[in-house]
């Protein structure tokens, strides 16, 4: 063997070795991500996480919390420039149908139904661009429970970027973005001018690969955006933990879209 082969042979192997230990930390990294144990604050560990499609199959993760009364947060979103989307009828279904084909706007397109307590949503809300396919949306459920005398509402605020006839309803479907805090993100910013806190603290284990009834990935660092009228202290939602930090941190480091 010449000398030449033997440096390039030291080479390869230095190179598989590192190649190797990558894989081996990435490995490490997505599984504790996904199974170290964490815990949530005792005012939110009642909670769901996550959504139900009508089958009864996961949907899309719990992500918003709002303290107050249905008429504030009609109000507020109201004036955020968001609008209440049109029922789910036969006229309805066709329009956005047609809408989606022609890929024009249609402002209160309806929402999907998706279910918490044995019930669709009782609230909803979207921000819409120039084509039905593209938005802003968001569910929300009266828990009947409160926080500081404070009504407690559950929400789920994904983005919507693409549109088709599901299989089983044979209605269309949007499918959502995999960055779904980034859509927590964009609700937050909005009602943060009506809110005196806006709070975003641990909610669910942080998630590489969640997947929601329609077959959508998505993922998430776990956190629940807390927004309320009155101010509130993060230290009563909040858990500190080294481990969760930093997962959180690596969720933060991934590409948003």
């Amino acid at each position: 063997m010449t000398r030449s082969n033997k440096v390039f042979r030291k080479y390869l192997i230095r190179l598989s070795l590192s190649v190797v230990i990558i894989l081996v930390f990435c490995v490490g990294v997505t599984l504790f991500i996904q199974f170290y144990p964490f815990e949530k604050s005792l005012l939110l560990s009642d909670y769901p996480l996550k959504t139900i499609t009508k089958s009864g199959k996961p949907g899309d993760p719990i992500n918003i919390l709002i303290l107050g009364t249905k008429q504030t947060i009609n109000r507020y979103f109201k004036e955020a420039g968001w609008k209440i989307p049109d029922p789910i009828t036969d006229k309805t279904s066709v329009k956005i149908a047609v809408a989606s084909l022609g890929n024009l706007p249609y402002p209160t397109a309806p929402v999907s139904n998706l279910y918490l307590y044995h019930r669709k949503q009782d609230l909803a809300f979207e921000k819409p661009t120039n084509s039905v396919q593209i938005r802003d949306h968001i569910r929300l459920w009266k828990t009947h429970t409160t926080i500081n005398d404070e009504e407690v509402w559950l929400g789920s605020a994904t983005y919507d970027h693409g549109i088709e006839l599901s299989g089983r309803s044979h209605l269309p479907t949007h499918h959502i973005l995999p960055s779904v805090d980034e859509e927590r993100k964009r609700v937050v910013q909005d009602l943060k001018p009506f809110m005196k806190s806006t709070l975003v603290v641990s909610f669910d284990q942080p998630n590489l690969f969640g997947f929601n009834g329609g077959g959508d990935w998505y993922y998430t660092d776990g956190n629940i955006a807390v927004l309320s009228v009155q101010p509130l202290n993060k230290n009563d939602f909040s858990t500190h933990s080294m481990a969760l930090s930093l997962k959180q941190r690596v969720l933060q480091s991934f590409p948003q879209y």
